[in-house]
């Protein structure tokens, strides 16, 4: 049985802290458990990930005078439901929208270099105009 106490250097008879045996403490755990759910959830990772074949250099082809496609996903696709409704709007003209929705509206129309102004019509609604 491991028992020993350390006592503090400038008190020698204060017990600053003891290391005892993990099995008289009710609430120690079996060897081998994980620490935490991240503990389990970093194994489970490990143990999900495919391996990744190697590149064969002989077998590679490289080619030249490809273009490149447009992009289809992400900030390069063009695609903006926010610049149809620049484009539908004239200066003077207002739409309304969810806060969250003007919030993008007026995001995009500073990149885009359109002037607008904001004003909140209701708890659930916003007004943005083109200026």
């Amino acid at each position: 049985m491991l028992n020993r106490s350390h006592t503090h250097r400038a008190d020698p008879g204060v017990v600053t802290h003891r290391i005892g045996d993990e099995a008289e403490s009710p609430t120690a755990k079996p060897l081998g458990a994980a620490n935490s759910v991240f503990d389990v959830a970093r194994k489970a990772a490990r143990k999900m990930r495919i391996p990744v074949p190697a590149i064969d250099i002989d077998a590679l082809q490289v080619r030249s005078g490809i273009p490149l496609p447009p992009s289809t996903t992400g900030r390069g696709t063009g695609f903006s439901v926010y610049a149809a409704v620049l484009e539908k709007m004239k200066a003077g003209d207002s739409v309304e929208l969810l806060p969250v929705q003007a919030r993008s509206l007026v995001s995009y129309a500073k990149k885009q270099g359109v002037k607008v102004a904001v004003r909140r019509l209701s708890e659930t609604a916003t007004g943005v105009w083109r200026l």
